[in-house]
């Protein structure tokens, strides 16, 4: 349980530029919060049901912003009445101040509206993470290095196809590149601005676990180590996977302690033990099930939970096929 005086927050926002592990870092204060016996709930940026989506509609700015605005004054009204702390990740910045920055409104305007956001959010005890680097291009090429030259080259066509980039003729890996600086520059004067409770996080500055115990230090959150699966049986799960019916293959590994998956693009997923035969994948709402045959072996992996609007896993069973 938390500390008696702790004030917990209601709204904690996890912000950052792609690829420096928004979800993963979201996804662990819930945890811990659940740990605490807190009711807590995470809201992925890729939510299929996220209640603050909005597209923008024929290129209507100030028709966006307003919708948007009434969006918002509704979910700080959710949380309000609520005994949930919602930890929304990519929500403020990222997926709606980023849609302004996309579209080429000029930065004053940008942050008169982060303006007139805080202020609505202001009854909900809201508090800040923002994940930042000290390198932009470095980061990029860790985040390339990891998911693969698929999602490479998905930035590089979402960033120079935007009328941002079109305005300042950004084009290719470089205009990429000057596109996401310029990004990170207006988020970076975007978290001066915001008025309450906040942290800026240097991903590199330290590894992962010494940035998951800042956030706890600074949310006033203790710490609870999770389970781990034990050595004795992890060859029992490790191996590689086939989904029938598209012949996706699936590697589970065992690395640094800890079991991993392939669900995303290149990317390795640490799977967290829920039961014995049930694991939360970490940075997404799937949770991974190894089934067993009738002698007892692990023969096949189910995934059940929810999809998000770039990867559908959800109802995927795949047969092991190498151990």
């Amino acid at each position: 349980m938390l500390p008696q005086n702790s004030r917990l927050n209601k709204l904690i926002i996890v912000e950052g530029m792609t690829g420096l592990g928004k979800s993963t870092l979201a996804h662990f204060i819930a945890r811990q919060l659940h740990y605490h016996d807190i009711e807590a709930a995470w809201i992925h940026e890729g939510e299929l049901q996220h209640p603050l989506s909005l597209e923008l509609d024929s290129g209507d700015i100030d028709r966006f912003m307003q919708t948007a605005r009434t969006k918002w004054l509704r979910f700080v009204s959710r949380i309000a009445r609520s005994k949930e702390t919602i930890v929304l990740e990519a929500g403020f910045f990222n997926n709606l101040l980023e849609t302004l920055f996309l579209q080429n409104v000029p930065s004053p305007k940008i942050y008169h509206y982060s303006d007139v956001l805080q202020d609505i959010i202001q009854p909900i005890q809201p508090a800040l993470v923002y994940l930042t680097h000290s390198d932009i291009r470095k980061a990029l090429v860790e985040s390339f290095t990891r998911r693969g030259a698929g999602f490479k080259d998905f930035v590089i066509k979402f960033a120079t196809t935007t009328p941002y980039a079109q305005h300042r003729r950004l084009a290719g890996y470089d205009g990429m590149i000057d596109f996401w600086v310029d990004f990170v520059t207006l988020t970076d004067q975007l978290y001066d601005r915001f008025r309450f409770k906040k942290i800026a996080l240097h991903k590199s500055s330290g590894n992962r676990e010494t940035l998951n115990q800042q956030v706890l230090d600074f949310l006033a959150i203790p710490f609870v180590i999770e389970k781990q699966v034990t050595e004795a049986v992890v060859e029992e799960y490790v191996g590689t996977y086939k989904d029938q019916t598209n012949e996706r293959r699936f590697d589970v590994r065992y690395r640094n302690h800890k079991l991993i998956a392939n669900l995303f693009l290149d990317d390795w997923t640490c799977l967290i033990p829920k039961t014995e035969d049930k694991f939360i994948a970490e940075g997404w709402h799937f949770v991974v099930h190894f089934d067993k045959d009738s002698s007892g072996e692990i023969a096949s992996i189910r995934i059940e939970g929810e999809d998000v609007d770039y990867l559908s896993l959800v109802g995927t069973v795949a047969k092991k096929v190498i151990s």
